[in-house]
């Protein structure tokens, strides 16, 4: 389980908080990453933020990269944070 929360204001895609999450993945306790996608509703939007997120923390060295919207059932839930090392709360809308 997850003991690493990290919310974020939006910056990612400039790329200047890279160190910062680079170390905060490097200290996480597995390489899997949650996005919990609250802020995106714009379908357009949640697609080309995933990308961003899959190509963003694959480059910090992530072994998998999932989201949880608020679609996304309890069982998956409660699955992705019991593998999750780190989570990602984005800035959004």
């Amino acid at each position: 389980m997850a003991t690493t929360y990290y919310l974020m204001s939006g910056h990612s895609s400039t790329g200047i908080l890279k160190p910062i999450d680079r170390k905060a993945l490097e200290s996480a306790p597995s390489r899997d990453v949650v996005v919990l996608n609250m802020s995106f509703k714009d379908t357009t939007k949640v697609k080309r933020k995933r990308d961003f997120f899959i190509s963003y923390f694959k480059e910090l060295d992530a072994e998998n990269v999932a989201f949880v919207e608020e679609e996304t059932s309890k069982e998956q839930v409660e699955e992705e944070f019991e593998k999750a090392g780190l989570v990602y709360i984005p800035g959004g809308d």
